[in-house]
């Protein structure tokens, strides 16, 4: 048998091969959220965010009604989101990836949160598995 060839460890979190957009459909908006770059972010956590409706304006300011948590305890709040409005509204949450004293926020973590508040209803949360 030919032997399988080497997997070289990594430094950086790896993420699950399922699919990362995660939905929340409750009430009047639906909100399908996806991270841009997990595996490799700058400065900011990026995710896009997109939402439906029918019956609600969409001018949130995102950045204001979330948080990013990791399963390590680290939070960090929304930095920044292009308020829109419509019914029909796609834009870019972005979240600070390190802490105020510098540390990155993905560090060791196994699993990351991000909170929507009153967004239609009280809470949306959309939840990714990290690997090491």
């Amino acid at each position: 048998p030919t032997p399988l060839p080497a997997i070289q460890p990594s430094s950086e979190p790896a993420i699950s091969t399922e699919n990362l957009a995660r939905t929340d459909s409750q009430a009047p908006v639906e909100f399908v959220v996806t991270p841009l770059n997990l595996t490799a972010p700058g400065e900011t956590l990026d995710f896009d965010v997109l939402m439906d409706t029918h019956s609600v304006d969409l001018s949130w300011d995102l950045a204001v009604k979330t948080e990013l948590a990791t399963d390590t305890g680290l939070v960090a709040q929304g930095q920044g989101w292009p308020v829109g409005s419509g019914h029909h509204y796609e834009g870019t949450l972005s979240f600070p990836a390190r802490t105020a004293d510098g540390k990155p926020l993905l560090d060791g973590a196994k699993r990351l949160t991000l909170t929507i508040k009153d967004a239609g209803v009280p809470e949306r949360i959309f939840v990714w598995e990290l690997s090491k």
